[in-house]
This record gives C-alpha cells, structure tokens and sequence, in this order.
C-alpha cells in the first residue's frame, strides 16, 4: 500500500513537439478540478499530448505511480526515461500498491532484464533495459515481456530501437530542487490517453 503524502503533485499540461517541450500551458493542483489538456502534435510519427507532473518528495513519486496502478485495466506498456537516481523505480513501487501488489518486493531488474509480480489485481512485468546495448521489441522474449495481459514498466525505454510508437505511455523523470521531480507524461495511442486521464486528470 503506497504511504500517505501530505501535499498534492502539481500538474502542468505541455505541448510537445520533435525539438522537445514548449509552451506551459497550465498549472493545476493534481488532485481537485478537471485539467485543461495541451495542444496536440505529431511525434515520431505518433499523437500526443504531454502532461507534467511536479512531485516533492519519492512518496509523492510512488503515490503517482498508485495512481496509475488503480487505473490500469491491462494491456498497458508505461516506457520511463531517465537518469540514474531519478526516480523510476520509486514510481514503479508506486505502480505495484496501486494494482495490489506488495511494493516493498519491487526493485530494479538490471542484473534479470525482466521480473514478474503476481498477486495482485493484474500482473506487473518489471523490465530494465540499461545493462542491453541495443535492445529490440521483435525478440521474442522481451516482446512477450512488453506486450502481456497485464501491465508492462520498463526502465530506460529510450535504448529500445527503434522505440515502439503506437501504444505506450512514455514517463520521463528529471531532477528538480532537492528531492523534487517533473514527471512528463506523453501518451501514444488512446488505451494510454485513458490511462492518464483516469490517473492524473480526472
């Protein structure tokens, strides 16, 4: 079960476009009022609208990935981007308590590529992509991996090559002040646009 947080993360839609993130378009508190969505473009070949999140704290990191864990129907591949230490794994705890999973047995993959959690609601598959040199969604395995029934995290998604574009909620962390984080989110396809607007903009 995630820990309470004492303040809410700060949501901020943005657009997106090839050269990266521009235009703030708004700042909203994440829990409370409906959020206005950014403008949309094409990326990649691909749709999508980006949203940021503003946590404080690695509780209100693992309490967003809750968020989406509660909302997960199955089906869904959450790509996350970023440095080490950024907070991937906070948020894949996160991810875990909301589908009923016990976060404290979630930790970073890299020395396995991939684990499985069972026990709650869905099944969480946990892949981590750093220690591969150009990992490929066609091999067998790792595609099995990605594209289950249940729900697929996969740590440093941007080494995927080339890095599937059709249905994937991509999640980038980067450093903030301190313990803070801005957490993006840009959904591909309109399983991963339900998927956020239940967990983060309803």
């Amino acid at each position: 079960m995630a820990r309470r947080v004492t303040r809410s993360p700060r949501v901020r839609a943005r657009s997106v476009s090839s050269r990266g993130i521009s235009s703030p378009s708004s700042r909203r508190h994440w829990r409370g009022s409906r959020r206005q969505a950014g403008p949309r473009h094409r990326v990649g070949g691909a749709t999508v609208r980006a949203t940021e999140v503003a946590t404080a704290s690695p509780e209100e990191t693992e309490a967003l990935g809750a968020a989406l864990g509660r909302a997960a129907r199955g089906g869904e591949l959450l790509g996350l981007v970023g440095e080490l230490g950024a907070g991937k794994t906070c948020l894949v705890r996160g991810l875990a308590a909301g589908l009923g999973i016990d976060p404290a047995h979630v930790h970073s993959p890299s020395f396995t590529i991939a684990t499985e959690y069972r026990g709650g609601r869905l099944p969480l598959t946990h892949v981590d992509l750093y220690r591969l040199a150009r990992p490929d969604d066609e091999e067998p395995l790792l595609r099995d991996a990605l594209y289950g029934a249940g729900v697929a995290a996969v740590e440093w998604f941007d080494r995927l090559a080339p890095v599937p574009d059709d249905e994937v909620l991509l999640i980038t962390l980067r450093f903030t002040t301190g313990e803070g984080r801005a957490i993006e989110f840009a959904p591909r396809g309109e399983r991963h646009r339900a998927l956020l607007e239940r967990a983060v903009l309803a």
